[in-house]
């Protein structure tokens, strides 16, 4: 017996190094980007590994730089990661300049008050987008019961609400909330929704995604509630002007907000927004806001130039509540003459939901004055050709990425879905750096804070975003601007290979963009912010006009 133990034990050794012979074994290349900036602790070190072993990597600064990010197997921004060996991997180290942070309007609290109080002298019609047809359905209802209560803390009939909402169809039986609805809202400071229900014919399920519906929507108002002055409140879902869909398979749509899941997902293109505009409200409106999240960019703003005075939105992320309508709509008390301009309703706006997320720390919002978008965008471009002859690429993405900005590191769909950057601080990460640079990117820079103080009417910044409130003049910030990550690869492509919707061009195949903020309209260079980024990162366009020496 002993022998067949022992011939048993020799043939599972044996069965054992043979399946540990033949396993594959694969090689890790590990390298860093600036070698003088940093290195890489590898554990286990070899020359090679077995099928399926797990490597921790553990990135280290040099001093005076900062671990950046990973590229290849190791994707990620923790310095930190393991990499599966299940093929030959190759593992790339970013580290970035330590660059000083000093921004002056960091930490600025200006008290600033506002009185909104229509009178009769000056009516208001409030047109309230109300997308309830997704996943913030209940959160749309709580709105609207808050826009009642708001209406009858503020006793003023100056003003009318009206709401287009659409529910979602959840399948039931009862089909009593599946089509849309028209409302007038009705004084009321009970849980129940009693607003007044206008007929408007049989409205069926509409697509709110579909720019028709939303210029039919302002048309009807504007006729049956008639009055001096018309405020648009798209409520939604949003994405700046960045792709709706996180496939990254090459159908992505570019769309930013409204996403209505009955139409199969579909949802307005910013274009298309400033379409309904121009055919529903052809000689502008007042003032356009946007409940929905990362809507506060210097696209989304510029594509509105022309279609309202004022625009209200968020750069963060908005909590799926939104806005207090309670606090919002309570405060606009009857008042004297001359007391219901849109500039004083931007910043009531800023106001009521600054005061509303005091116990958050990621949230923002403000109020653009959009007359002032087209310097603004002029500045933004000679910033661009600036920072192009500059010569010096590496070092402005090290200051990109110590910039203040709107999505999670962590997660790779939102670092190529919606790379947008506190304009404000990475402008002023420019100046504080300029010696990197030259006086001429300095006065590029110095240039675009100005205008952008113009631009701004009031903004709020949780501390996480630079814990300020005040006017647009003196905190000098309040939009967000669109930077590729463009270096750094996704499944072998750079994300900006992934970002063809950041444009004014019409593309062969597929959906259209047609950002505006994207189009050259002058003869320099670099002709746009949109150029910029093309000449940094996309690997099929040569370079504009010459070749710097270390691109």
């Amino acid at each position: 017996m002993w022998r067949l133990r022992l011939l048993a034990a020799v043939c599972f050794s044996f069965s054992v190094l043979a399946c540990t012979l033949l396993s594959p074994r694969y090689t890790l290349s590990l390298l860093v980007e600036n070698p003088e900036r940093g290195s890489i602790i590898c554990d286990p070190e070899a020359a090679d590994y077995r099928e399926y072993s797990l490597i921790s990597l553990k990135a280290v600064a040099n001093q005076g730089y900062s671990f950046s990010h990973w590229n290849g197997a190791g994707e990620g921004y923790s310095a930190e990661t393991v990499v599966l060996m299940d093929a030959h991997r190759k593992v790339t180290a970013y580290f970035d300049y330590e660059i000083p942070r000093n921004n002056p309007t960091d930490n600025l609290q200006i008290p600033f008050e506002t009185q909104f109080s229509p009178s009769a002298d000056e009516t208001w019609t409030f047109m309230v987008y109300l997308d309830g047809d997704n996943n913030l359905e209940s959160y749309a209802l709580v709105d609207l019961n808050e826009m009642e209560e708001g209406i009858q803390r503020s006793g003023n009939s100056s003003m009318e609400v009206i709401v287009l909402l659409d529910r979602r169809d959840d399948g039931a039986a009862d089909s009593e909330w599946k089509d849309c609805r028209y409302y007038r809202v009705r004084p009321d400071n009970s849980d129940a929704i009693l607003s007044e229900r206008v007929d408007a014919g049989d409205l069926g399920e509409l697509n709110l995604g579909d720019p028709a519906v939303l210029s039919n929507f302002i048309v009807f108002c504007r006729e049956e509630f008639p009055a001096d002055h018309y405020a648009l409140m798209l409520w939604n879902h949003g994405g700046g002007a960045r792709s709706l869909s996180s496939s990254f398979e090459g159908t992505v749509t570019p769309r930013q907000i409204c996403e209505d899941d009955s139409a199969s997902g579909d949802s307005l293109f910013l274009d298309e927004i400033q379409q309904a505009l121009e055919s529903g409200a052809p000689e502008g409106l007042d003032l356009i806001s946007m409940d929905a999240c990362l809507m506060g960019t210097v696209e989304t703003a510029y594509e509105l130039r022309a279609r309202a005075d004022y625009f209200v939105a968020s750069m963060s992320d908005v909590s799926a509540a939104g806005w207090d309508y309670g606090e919002l709509f309570g405060s606009m008390s009857p008042g004297p003459a001359g007391c219901a301009d849109s500039r004083s309703l931007s910043e009531l706006m800023v106001t009521a939901y600054s005061e509303s997320v005091v116990s958050r720390t990621d949230q923002s919002i403000s109020a653009i004055e959009l007359s002032r978008m087209e310097p603004l965008k002029s500045s933004i471009d000679k910033l661009a050709e600036e920072l192009y002859l500059s010569d010096n690429k590496s070092f402005i993405e090290d200051i990109r990425n110590k910039t203040i900005h709107f999505f999670n590191r962590s997660i790779v769909s939102e670092t190529i879905q919606q790379p947008y950057y506190d304009l404000n601080d990475f402008l002023y990460l420019l100046i504080e750096n300029s010696g990197r640079f030259g006086s001429d990117v300095e006065e590029a820079a110095e240039e675009v804070l100005e205008e952008l103080s113009l631009a701004v009417a009031a903004a709020y910044g949780g501390t996480e975003l630079g814990n300020y409130r005040g006017p647009g003049s003196v905190v000098k910030r309040g939009l967000s601007i669109f930077i590729s990550n463009g270096e750094q690869y996704y499944n072998g492509l750079s994300h900006y290979s992934y970002q063809y919707w950041y444009t004014d061009l019409i593309p062969a195949t597929g959906p259209y963009g047609l950002i505006d903020f994207c189009t050259s309209d002058n003869d320099s260079l670099v002709k746009s912010w949109r150029e910029l980024m093309e000449c940094w990162y996309d690997p099929f366009r040569p370079p504009l006009g010459f070749t710097p020496g270390s691109w």
